[in-house]
This record gives C-alpha cells, structure tokens and sequence, in this order.
C-alpha cells in the first residue's frame, strides 16, 4: 500500500488498539487478548507457518492466514506494550522498553512494507541520471541526478574487497555533493538511501560502468527508533539485574 493509506491504517489500527484496551475493565475477556498464552499461541502459530514455507514454499508473507496470525502477534504484544505504559513500575522499564520497541517494529513490517520505493540506476561513466527502474522494470523518477565519476575497486587480499562508486549528486537545490559508495555503506540524499549493487564483472576494476540502488523508506524513522528502544532495553535489564545481584548479594 503507498505511503499515506499504510499512514492512516495505521493510525486507525492504534486508535482500535487503544480503544480495546480501555474496554478491557468493562468486559475483562479482552484483556486475554495480551495475556502471556495469547502471546505464546500466536508466536507459535508464526513459527509453525514459517517452518511450513520453508520445506514447502509458499509465498508466506502474502498468505492471508500468515498475515492474520502476525496481525493477532502484533496486537497481543502492542496491547501489552499499552498495559506496561499505563501501569508504568521502575523495576520494569527494561520491559516496557523491549513491549514499545517490538511493537513499534511491528507495526513498521505491517503497515510500512508496501511504501517502500527502489530503483536501481545503471551508471555510465561521466553521464548523469535521474531515473531508474524498479523490480517490475517500470521507470522511477528520482529528485536528484547521479554520475559517476569514478569506479574502483580496492583489495588488500584476494577475500576483502571494496568495490567504491565515487558519485556527483545534483540536488534540485543547485547544490552539489561528492560522495563514496561501497558495499555495505550506503549514502544518504534526504529519506533515499543510496547502495552499492553492482558493476561490469566482465573488465572488473577497469569497469566504466557502476549500479546503484536507490531506497526509499517512509517508515525508516520508526524501525530505527525501535531498534534504539530494543538496545535501551537491553542495557536497562542488564544495569538492573545487576544492581539486584548486589543487593541479594
């Protein structure tokens, strides 16, 4: 789904999620719905369908019962997330921190999976583009123009390589900027990411000839902060768990 329609399910699946939550007190079967066995059944379910698609394959992230059971997952544990916040103790913050961050994960796979935008851009040297194609080779226009100006590719041994494009982007601005791409360290131009994906195999580090793919996730912002959230977590459980050994201690 494209962007604004993921945003605004989204919104409404939260306000559906809250509004659960707080009838929990009038009608207390709800609250079974993040209880410890309906997180438990649900991650089961998952891995059970997961497993399933690995001896026999089946397209598992677009089979509707896969996508019911994730949808259940990511309510049980969001709801619980809600719980923790409402009934926040210091002694469970680490808790409270990993419930927001796998929800906030969640979330992001479900609702952001269709709004993310990639176009692959096939540079010839000292010629600029901007545009690319996407997976079904469809032209994807892009708000910056790239040219490469230089293509190596560095070995201090025969298993560790850098492949390197070094890439002029043009702005809409006017402005201009030099950077480096390689593997594994891709290159940021406003919420598009830009990854080393190829070159000429065929002349190697004489390749004239260098591909790149551009990425663009709309959703980014909240993975990141789920995953900054989940090493907080981390860190708060391991300073209170061993704050509480010395105090047994």
């Amino acid at each position: 789904m494209s962007a604004p329609w993921g945003l605004i399910l989204c919104l409404l699946y939260v306000y559906l999620l809250i509004v659960l939550y707080t009838l929990g007190d009038r009608f207390p079967f709800l609250r079974k719905l993040y209880g410890i066995d309906a997180g438990i059944l649900t991650l089961a379910g998952m891995l059970v369908l997961l497993i399933v698609d690995g001896l026999f394959p089946f397209r598992v992230n677009r089979n509707p019962l896969f996508i019911l059971v994730l949808l259940a997952f990511t309510s049980s544990v969001a709801l619980r997330a809600i719980d923790e916040l409402c009934h926040l103790r210091r002694h469970r913050i680490g808790v409270v921190f990993s419930h927001v961050a796998l929800s906030l994960l969640l979330i992001a796979a479900i609702f952001g999976s269709g709004s993310i935008e990639k176009a692959q851009v096939m540079l010839i040297e000292g010629i600029p583009k901007a545009a690319g194609t996407d997976e079904k080779g469809r032209r994807v226009e892009l708000p910056f123009a790239l040219t490469l100006t230089n293509f190596t590719i560095e070995s201090s041994d025969p298993e560790r390589q850098r492949f390197v494009s070094t890439v002029r982007i043009d702005r809409p601005d006017g402005t201009s900027l030099n950077r480096e791409i390689e593997v594994n360290h891709p290159v940021k131009v406003g919420p598009w990411q830009i990854y080393q994906k190829g070159y000429d195999t065929e002349k190697g580090r004489f390749s004239a000839v260098s591909v790149l793919e551009c990425v663009k996730d709309p959703w980014y912002p909240a993975v990141r902060t789920g995953l900054w959230l989940m090493l907080a977590a981390a860190l708060v459980m391991a300073v209170t768990s061993g704050a509480k050994k010395k105090e047994d201690a």
